[in-house]
């Protein structure tokens, strides 16, 4: 039987996001037309370049691989992320930091899907843990990480970068009475906040700025909709559940749900409230880096702590995303 007429064989779906880098898969990988699975990629090739580029630009989220080869597929996705996590690895930064990009884009998409499970919630929390400390050594990561365009509007891109800036954020900012030490369960909320964006009908590439009344109505409700789906989920830390209630809140009380002002947002939720809206800007609505920061500081002051704005600037800085 020829590698790409293997249909009386049994598949199973893998995420794209996770094959990115020059590692060779030790496995054939497939994709799906018209109900047959047809070789995409053979076993010793690379993601490498084009043959990622394509699957963009088809917005293919998922290939597909035999279900005998699930534990090389395994070995390869743990080598390939302790390799990018591994401060020692000869790979350059911006090699290491879209494999984990990648890899943190694959367990919020899983987590987001399968909330329910709570192995799925242990992973994505033992991950952040790594994350925490690869951004914490890394200032340059965030430049990496936006060089990578958000050009599918992905909830879970986005997560990434949200999560990157708050712990940046976190880095420069020092507010005595205010202690923020779970930094695992500040990425993981942050990774997942827009949980709730999958149950409204409103694409994500929909600017906030250009919204009917209608379209900003639904809007406001995805927050709402997040919580609702983790609230009975006793798996899940309160932190995460705060920040995926109050993220779009602002300190003047202007912000949704619920009309929150400063002292009543949790600090973690004040941070991913403005490493949110900062991303929404530039991968969402299309302004430069600059362009954001400013339209943060002076169109929008008084919607986000000023000292969390000014740790917001120096992270950029740091990150040699603006001078």
């Amino acid at each position: 039987m020829s590698d790409d007429l293997d249909i009386d064989l049994n598949f199973e779906g893998i995420r794209v996001s996770t094959l990115r880098g020059e590692r060779p898969i030790p496995f054939n990988a497939y994709i799906q037309i018209g109900g047959r699975q047809i070789l995409y990629c053979r076993k010793g090739d690379t993601f490498e370049g084009e043959r990622l580029n394509r699957l963009k630009s088809k917005k293919l989220d998922r290939l597909f691989i035999l279900e005998k080869d699930r534990e090389k597929y395994n070995k390869y996705l743990q080598d390939n992320v302790d390799e990018a996590f591994d401060v020692h690895s000869k790979k350059d930064l911006l090699s290491r930091t879209l494999i984990v990009q990648g890899h943190q884009q694959a367990v919020a998409e899983e987590l987001m899907e399968n909330p329910s499970v709570e192995e799925h919630y242990t992973m994505a929390k033992a991950s952040c843990i790594r994350f925490v400390e690869f951004i914490n050594k890394n200032d340059l990561a965030l430049k990496c990480l936006f060089s990578l365009k958000n050009e599918d509007f992905g909830i879970s891109q986005h997560g990434v970068n949200v999560a990157a800036l708050s712990l940046a954020i976190l880095r420069n900012f020092e507010r005595p009475e205010v202690n923020i030490t779970k930094l695992e369960l500040l990425a993981l909320g942050a990774l997942i906040h827009d949980i709730g964006r999958q149950k409204i009908n409103l694409p994500m590439e929909t600017k906030r700025s250009e919204m009917s009344k209608d379209q900003l109505k639904i809007y406001k409700s995805h927050p709402q909709a997040g919580i609702e789906v983790l609230r009975e989920l006793s798996h899940f830390d309160e932190v995460v559940l705060n920040i995926v209630s109050e993220h779009e809140e602002f300190i003047d009380g202007t912000g949704f749900p619920q009309n929150l002002v400063e002292r009543e947002i949790n600090p973690y939720s004040l941070i991913v409230s403005v490493a949110n809206t900062y991303d929404r800007l530039v991968s969402l609505e299309g302004k430069s880096q600059a362009e954001a920061l400013k339209f943060m500081i002076i169109d929008s002051m008084g919607l986000h702590p000023l000292d969390m704005m000014k740790a917001l600037q120096t992270a950029l800085k740091k990150g040699s995303l603006i001078k």
